[in-house]
């Protein structure tokens, strides 16, 4: 039995915003406890720092909860470009949620929208670092994996990064029009991810003591993947 969870969204994650979420935290929290889950932590999602009023809203709520050991406050960071985060600190673009997924080239500086600074006055316990979308390649196979894979190392080795949350997730291209995903995805057969692509990955992941989370939910029970091998 599952008895802890550390990659947990409320409703002031970015995106939960328009409804997904409307639960208030203490309601989210008793839920989760419900589900037989004692210790836990709320990782709320920042992509750049347009979204930090989200986190900061979700600290404010947090805080207002009694105190409880078994309840932590970690965040979810994206992988991003350092050309994105100065491109929206221009002010020319409409507060992208999720950042900017076109402009960039491809083996680009790789970033993440919080400091450290940001992380010491939010409080936060742990960060979780999650690669998301690829990075300005070609929506080409081979061409995402090593995408992936590039984004994977750098949340391995990021000395912020507590947990590499769920590595090779895709919810992107290659959908079908019946919402699943069978055109040309890896997770049905992980054979197509060279070998020595994952002793790399597992090597720096022990080197530099992180977390590879298992994310049951995006990946292993996703009903969009159908048969996951």
């Amino acid at each position: 039995m599952i008895t802890t969870d550390w990659h947990i969204h409320s409703r002031n994650s970015c995106d939960c915003h328009g409804g997904v979420i409307k639960t208030a935290m203490a309601e989210l929290t008793a839920d989760i406890k419900a589900h037989g889950i004692r210790d836990f932590g709320i990782t709320d999602h920042i992509h750049t720092p347009v979204n930090l009023p989200d986190l900061y809203a979700s600290r404010a709520e947090f805080d207002a909860l009694p105190t409880d050991h078994h309840r932590h406050f970690g965040v979810e960071v994206s992988v991003v470009s350092a050309w994105e985060i100065g491109e929206i600190a221009t002010g020319n673009h409409d507060a992208p949620v999720y950042g900017l997924r076109s402009g960039g080239h491809p083996g680009c500086k790789l970033a993440i929208g919080l400091s450290e600074e940001e992380e010491k006055i939010l409080e936060i316990e742990y960060l979780v670092g999650g690669t998301h979308w690829p990075m300005y390649v070609p929506l080409e196979r081979e061409a995402v994996i090593r995408d992936y894979h590039r984004q994977n190392m750098y949340l391995a080795t990021h000395p912020m990064i507590t947990v590499v949350a769920h590595p090779w997730w895709w919810m992107g291209h290659w959908q079908d029009d019946d919402g699943m995903y069978r055109t040309g995805p890896w997770f049905d057969d992980f054979s197509c991810i060279p070998q020595s692509i994952h002793n790399e990955f597992a090597a720096a992941a022990l080197q530099y003591a992180k977390v590879v989370e298992i994310n049951l939910n995006a990946i292993v029970l996703n009903k969009q993947y159908g048969v996951v091998g």
